[in-house]
């Protein structure tokens, strides 16, 4: 079954707009962007209210033709157009939904039901961003899976809270970090008692891998040229990708490439997408040896089989 996830930034003292809805009055830096792109790459549908995608269709669609905006920005522009997005309204009418990608119309009387016959699709996460009466309707139903909240760091007083009625599920801690050059803290909870309570190595399927170059003298230009191609590639085609970094060292002799997928299916994803042919020649560019972190698949196994990966797996975690 899909999972139901619900992506928020909340102030400190839980809210999540100022007053009168000016979602500008929150803690805001790039990590909430970045964090949402990683997001809606495990993702393929939005789950959003009538005042979420009436802001968002107003938004996005044209930031991705925009040049002057940030990469991060023009790739959840296009994975925004791309996801298939389910609106619960009752105001709105179905030729009001169209115009911006694959939209349909749900009334709020059968968005339990909707909620229902997607989760029991295959395919990507569905995501809700925004849209605060809709995530707490489906909170008190039970229908929510994951709750991801970015906890910004301002207090703001007043506004929209986050929270609107108590929760019946039990809320179990799954993860926490600060995200990456912010002051910002990020909180995973699994909703209700469905999600097996093992350790997080044991009970995710995300895996690291690292790639470690010495490159060959001359070939740094080339290297760098092929990290774009890469890159390029993960940005348009890669749907399991969640961080793909490239760090080059002050003498421009080494680098370390960073990746982290969703799950094995991820990686082999991002591993056909990129092909022989553009793997071989990137490797040219130096002497290379790598590590793949988690628990591969099978599939994922034979693959690496013979390569100069080494696969490394779980043994503590905190």
């Amino acid at each position: 079954m899909r999972k139901l996830v619900v992506t928020i930034l909340t102030s400190l003292d839980g809210y999540v707009a100022g007053p009168g809805g000016d979602f500008m009055a929150m803690p805001l830096d790039e990590s909430f962007s970045a964090y949402n792109l990683e997001r809606l790459r495990t993702a393929d549908t939005l789950l959003l209210g009538r005042t979420t995608f009436l802001g968002f269709r107003s938004y996005w669609p044209s930031v991705a033709h925009d040049p002057k905006q940030p990469d991060t920005e023009r790739e959840i522009s296009r994975r925004n157009t791309a996801a298939h997005k389910v609106v619960v309204s009752d105001s709105l009418c179905a030729v009001d939904v169209t115009g911006w990608g694959d939209s349909e119309l749900v009334r709020r009387s059968d968005a339990h039901d909707a909620v229902r016959r997607l989760k029991a699709q295959d395919g990507g996460d569905i995501l809700v961003f925004g849209s605060v009466p809709v995530y707490n309707d489906l909170l008190a139903a039970g229908l929510v899976d994951k709750l991801r909240l970015m906890v910004g760091n301002g207090i703001l007083g007043d506004g929209v809270p986050a929270f609107t009625a108590g929760l019946p599920q039990r809320l179990r801690l799954r993860e926490t970090r600060r995200l990456p050059g912010s002051d910002n803290v990020l909180l995973v909870y699994a909703v209700g008692d469905g999600e097996p309570t093992t350790p997080r190595p044991d009970s995710s399927d995300e895996l690291t891998a690292v790639a470690r170059f010495d490159l060959h003298p001359g070939r740094v230009e080339d290297f760098k040229r092929l990290s774009l191609q890469c890159m390029d590639i993960v940005r348009a085609e890669d749907t399991g990708t969640l961080q793909y970094d490239v760090y080059l060292d002050e003498d421009r002799a080494e680098a370390v490439v960073l990746e982290r997928y969703r799950d094995s299916d991820a990686l082999i994803e991002h591993l056909g997408n990129i092909g022989d042919d553009l793997m071989a020649a990137i490797s040219a560019t130096g002497s290379v040896v790598g590590e793949t972190l988690g628990k591969p698949s099978a599939q994922l196994r034979t693959m690496l089989a013979g390569s100069p990966v080494r696969l490394l797996t779980p043994f503590l975690s905190m």
